[in-house]
Formats: C-alpha cells, sequence, structure tokens
C-alpha cells in the first residue's frame, strides 16, 4: 500500500534525464542478446561508471571513446569487410554497436540534445530486423506505451498515477488509426532477400532421408515444436492424422533408404473436396516439407512426385508457411508401378534374415494381407523407447526371436520385410503422428517426439495400403521418466489446456498480426472489391471501434470539464483573454500558462501552473486548496 500510495506523490516526479535513461534501458534490452560479449561488457562498464562518478572529465570521454572502437572493432574484426557488410543483418548490426557507443559518450556528457532523446526509439525501431516473434510485439507495444508514459509524466509533472492514466486513455483512443494503418499501410517483402529476421534454433525432426535401425533418428523424445497447423474446418479423426515425410525402398541392413532415382512429378491434381489447412514449419536444415496424408499441390519453389513426397528446392532454414490441400485416405490409389519401384520393394535378403524366412514358411499365403497381420501379431512383439538387444548386422531376427521389444522404426522394418516375403511390394514412411491431446479448436501442435514410421503395401491393381505396425504390439513399455511425465499431464490437464491456449493464441496473432504480408494484404483487398459483405463487415468493426474511442474521449472531456481545477482557473484564463493572451484549442494548459510566463514573468502564474499540474492530476484532495489559493490571490 505505501508503494501504491507514493505513486500518486508529484514530489517523485522524476527528472528528464532520469525518464530518458529508463527509455534507454527500455529500448536497449533486446539488443543485449544481439551485439557481441564486448561490447555488453562495455556497456555495463557505462552504467557503472554513471552510477558512481561524480563528474566527467575529458579523460573520461577519450577513454571511453577508445574502449567503444575497440569493442567495435572485436566485434566485427571478422565481417568488417564489402562483403560482409552486403548483408543488411551485419550491417544493422554494426549501426547498432556504433549507436551504444555514440549514445555512451553523449550520455556521459550528460546533456541531453535530439540525438540522445531520438535513440530510443531507434533503438527499439533497429530490434525489429532481428526479433518477429510474439513475445517481441508485445515488448515492442508495452515500451511504446512506456515511451508515452514517460513524456506524459514529464510534461504534466504529476503523480505517476495520473500520467498512467492519461496515457492508457491515449493508447485507447489511438486503436482504431492503429487498425486501418495496420491494414493499408504498404507491405515491405524481405522474403526473397538474405537478411532480415533471425530463425529460431533449428529443431531436430529425426529425418534425413532414411531410416535408421538401432538408432535414434526417429526418436526424439521432446516436446519442442516442429509445425503448427490451423484447420479451415474441424480437425479430422486422430487416426488420420498422418504427416508424410519420406518414402523409402532400399533395405540397407542397418537403414532404410529411398529410391536413387528421381520419381516423376504427380501431375496436378483438383482440390475440389479436399482438406485445407495452414502449416508453419520450423527450420530443420533439410528439405522435406510436411502434409497430411495425400498431398495434392507442392508450395512455390518445392516439388512433389508420385509418391507425395514433399521436397524444397533449398534446405528450410528459416520459418515456412504454407497451404496445404489434401486428401486423407489410408489407401493411395495406383494401378500399375514401375519396374524400379516393384523391384526395390519386392527385394529382400533371405540369408541374412533367415529366421524370419522360415516363420515366413508357415504363412498361408491364401489368407491375404487380413493373414499376414494376423502372422506378424502372433510373434508377441513389445513397444518400448529403450529397446535392447538390436544387433545391427543382423536387425531383424535380433528384434523379433530376441527381446522382442523395439519401437516404430523395428516394426516397420519387420513388417516390411515379411510383407516382401510374402510377395507384396511394400514400403516404408517416416513422418509424424500427431496426437488428439495436442489439439486446441481448429488448431494443432506437432512435436519432435511425435516423429514416426508405418509401412505401405501395394495391392496388385489397386494401390497402395497404409498398415500402423506398432498397433499389433502386445503390450507397451515406457521408461521411467516418460511415465512420469505421462503421469504429470494426466494430473495436470488443466495445465497442459492452458499451455495449448496460450500457443494457440500466439499462433493466432502470429497469422494475422506478425504474417500480415503484401500478398496478403492484396488478397484482403480482392476480397473488399469482389464481395460486398466483406466490405460491410470491414465498416461495422471501424464503426464499433470509433464510437467506443469516442464515447471513451468524451468520458473523459466531461470529466476534465467537470474538474474543480478548471473551474478554479477559469477565471485566470478570463483575466489573461482580457490581457490579449488567448488559449488555443491544440494547447494544454501547462503550455498556455507556460508561454504567458515568459512574455510576463509573473512567478505568481509559473506558480498556478506547477499547482494545476499537481491538482488537476493528483488524487490527494489536499492539493486543490494551495492551488485555489494561489489563484484567489493572483486575481485580486
Amino acid at each position: 500500500m505505501k508503494f501504491y500510495k507514493n505513486l500518486h506523490n508529484t514530489d517523485l516526479t522524476p527528472s528528464k534525464q532520469q525518464l530518458l535513461d529508463a527509455a534507454l534501458i527500455l529500448s536497449i534490452l533486446p539488443h543485449i542478446f544481439i551485439v557481441k560479449p564486448i561490447m555488453v561488457l562495455y556497456i555495463i562498464a557505462s552504467v557503472v561508471f554513471l552510477i558512481f562518478s561524480k563528474e566527467t572529465k575529458g579523460r573520461h570521454l577519450f577513454i571511453f571513446g577508445l574502449f567503444g572502437g575497440i569493442a567495435l572493432a572485436f566485434s566485427f574484426y571478422e565481417t568488417f569487410t564489402f562483403v560482409g557488410l552486403r548483408k543488411l543483418s551485419v550491417f544493422v548490426s554494426f549501426v547498432i554497436s556504433l549507436l551504444f557507443v555514440a549514445v555512451v559518450l553523449q550520455r556521459l556528457t550528460k546533456k541531453i540534445n535530439f540525438y540522445l532523446l531520438f535513440s530510443p526509439a531507434l533503438f527499439l525501431a533497429l530490434s525489429y530486423f532481428f526479433y518477429n516473434t510474439i513475445m517481441m510485439l508485445f515488448y515492442a507495444i508495452t515500451v511504446i506505451f512506456c515511451f508515452l508514459l514517460l513524456l506524459l509524466w514529464h510534461r504534466m509533472q504529476s503523480s505517476f498515477m495520473a500520467a498512467f492514466k492519461m496515457a492508457l486513455s491515449i493508447f485507447v483512443f489511438s486503436i482504431p488509426s492503429i487498425v486501418l494503418l495496420f491494414l493499408i499501410f504498404p507491405r515491405i517483402s524481405f522474403e526473397t532477400k538474405d537478411f532480415g529476421f533471425s530463425a529460431s534454433e533449428s529443431i531436430r525432426t529425426g529425418h534425413d532421408g532414411t531410416m535408421h535401425i538401432g538408432s535414434d533418428a526417429l526418436l526424439v523424445p521432446s516436446k519442442r515444436v516442429v509445425m503448427e497447423i490451423s484447420f479451415e474446418k474441424e480437425i479430422p479423426n486422430p487416426q488420420q492424422l498422418y504427416l508424410r515425410g519420406s518414402v523409402l525402398y532400399i533395405d540397407k541392413t542397418d537403414r532404410w533408404a529411398p529410391l536413387q532415382e528421381k520419381l516423376p512429378d504427380l501431375s496436378y491434381k483438383p482440390k475440389n473436396n479436399a482438406l485445407a489447412y495452414k502449416v508453419t514449419l520450423y527450420p530443420h536444415n533439410k528439405k522435406w516439407i510436411y502434409f497430411l496424408d495425400h498431398p495434392l499441390q507442392a508450395p512455390q519453389k518445392a516439388n512433389i512426385n508420385n509418391d507425395y513426397v514433399v521436397t524444397s528446392e533449398k534446405p528450410v532454414i528459416k520459418v515456412m508457411r504454407y497451404d496445404g490441400y489434401s486428401k486423407l485416405s489410408n489407401f493411395i490409389e495406383e494401378k500399375t508401378i514401375s519396374e524400379t519401384k516393384e523391384k526395390y520393394a519386392l527385394k529382400y535378403n533371405p540369408i541374412r534374415d533367415d529366421e524370419l524366412y522360415e516363420y515366413m514358411q508357415t504363412y498361408d499365403r491364401t489368407t491375404g494381407l487380413m493373414g499376414l497381420l494376423k502372422h506378424f501379431k502372433n510373434l508377441n512383439l513389445s513397444y518400448s523407447l529403450k529397446p535392447s538387444g538390436i544387433d545391427l548386422k543382423d536387425p531383424i531376427d535380433s528384434f523379433i526371436f530376441g527381446d522382442k521389444v523395439g519401437y516404430c522404426v523395428h516394426f516397420a522394418s519387420t513388417f516390411a520385410t515379411m510383407a516382401r516375403m510374402a510377395g507384396f511390394p511394400s514400403r516404408i514412411v517416416t513422418g509424424f503422428k500427431a496426437e488428439a491431446t495436442n489439439t486446441y479448436e481448429n488448431y494443432l501442435v506437432v512435436k519432435e517426439e511425435d516423429a514416426h514410421a508405418w509401412v505401405e503395401v501395394y495391392l496388385e491393381s489397386k494401390g497402395w495400403q497404409r498398415i500402423e505396425t506398432t498397433s499389433y504390439a502386445i503390450k507397451t513399455q515406457v521408461q521411467q521418466n516418460n511415465q512420469l511425465q505421462i503421469k504429470e499431464e494426466i494430473q495436470n490437464p488443466l495445465l497442459h489446456k492452458i499451455n495449448l491456449t496460450y500457443m494457440y493464441v500466439r499462433y493466432t496473432i502470429q497469422s494475422w498480426v506478425l504474417d500480415y504480408t503484401r500478398s496478403k494484404q492484396m488478397q484482403l483487398l480482392k476480397t473488399l472489391l469482389e464481395d460486398i459483405g466483406a466490405v460491410l463487415k470491414l465498416v461495422a468493426v471501424f464503426v464499433v471501434l470509433i464510437v467506443f474511442a469516442y464515447l471513451l474521449r468524451q468520458l473523459s472531456h466531461q470529466k476534465k470539464e467537470t474538474h474543480i481545477t478548471y473551474k478554479t482557473i477559469k477565471p485566470v484564463l478570463k483575466k489573461l483573454k482580457k490581457q490579449g493572451f488567448i488559449k488555443e484549442e491544440h494547447e494544454t494548459m501547462e503550455e498556455f500558462l507556460n508561454k504567458v510566463y515568459l512574455k510576463t514573468d509573473d512567478e505568481t502564474l509559473l506558480k498556478i501552473k506547477n499547482l494545476y499540474n499537481q491538482a488537476r492530476y493528483s488524487d490527494k484532495k489536499n492539493l486543490i486548496d494551495p492551488f485555489t489559493n494561489v489563484v484567489k490571490l493572483w486575481l485580486q
């Protein structure tokens, strides 16, 4: 309570230098994580010197100038070339570091000029080149609000709470203008440039175009987000949430690999009745672009082959956002397959897998695929993320006739080999199997731990049938740490829901605000030109915003007019008007009285100005009487 009361105390109003320091600290904070450590050390040394030094001499400026030059040299000695500076990210980093040195030297002089006043805004603007996140968006809005608050606190010479209320009301009034400018202001696209916002650290999808046996290629027990998906309509059934990555045909004992020859591109398929969704894929330094089930088209600068594998021309090193159109089915129609596909989809090694080959002699071919699945289930295999006893030289036999414990890669490789021995062409698909627990409304989160592998078996003259091999495990063994994690989620469903809700809100803001590009702007314009309903909705939104802001302004204006300080100062304004001093509409009371004081040198009038701010913007009623008494004295 004492702290809250102090916020109403006008005697605690900071000086202009203190307010400027606060603005500098707020704007500099994001850059601490961008500049080199030696530059951070330079800033810390400067702050310590300013705190403990009583005066600054010429030699101090020389020392800090020299130290600043050394910090710049060490920060950019590797990249300070014309080639290096061609990248805007490097150039902006250099400008920021140079600005740090300039601000430190100017601040040491303890003099305030335009350049020092402008530097917080410049620091904040330059930070946009390195951050494109929701946290930075909220931080920037907060800092801009703080800038306004500090300015009002200085100009009003009032309590903090009074300045805060005024700043908050101005922020609300500006909402319609901000929304309008955001929608119509020209967008600048950095999509084809080699600079801009830095990407987050690359994720590990576990995919490298092969599937290793006995390694952790697909075993990434991490909850880091790989991609986020939003659906136009409701989320499909959880059993259909397969995200296709790579398709593998060649069994190389310790791993499975794709065909060496390039498969033909998939011919265009109509998007009618297709599932529509949007994907945000985070950097993984690979070329695979993930789609649900059977994608019907690829994004720009990407290709899709007739195995429905989508690959980018270059590795995905930045956040990628694309539209997806897919047909959801556990069956891919392909009446005939190429000789190469058939050759490798039927190839197996009976000498290496001799025990499995002997076991398959008991399989009755007349039972077809259903009989093969039953034969696979009779192996009594268990699922575990920590298998033991897998021999990389003989992985299949050691798995099914050893400990019988493995995870998706072992189940998939075993069944694919069994299918080939039974005369069914088969292949392995790696990708992701999303979980229903990671959904919210029409929003889906796919994590690193969702990496998965499954089998597709070819049925003659029909196509490829998806087989979820892990579903045939007789039991599931979970390692201790994962078991504790599962129990924690079950015991804390509210925490899980809160986290999903936060991610959903963040994703929505990301999609509508941070990713509002020129193409989306032009798409909005096209919609408005073609759809009168969309125009009416947009107009209605703006009308509501304007009415809301106007009502707030009227309430604030009414409160200002009826405030006792306004009634008290009215005779002063009337008397000054007779003397030829007329208050303009755009002038604040402080500006007007200050202007009159400069022309008349009336000390009482200056006192009226100071007491007016304190009495008007403070909740303390005991400030009204001193203000009233000074006004009466001046009017006599």
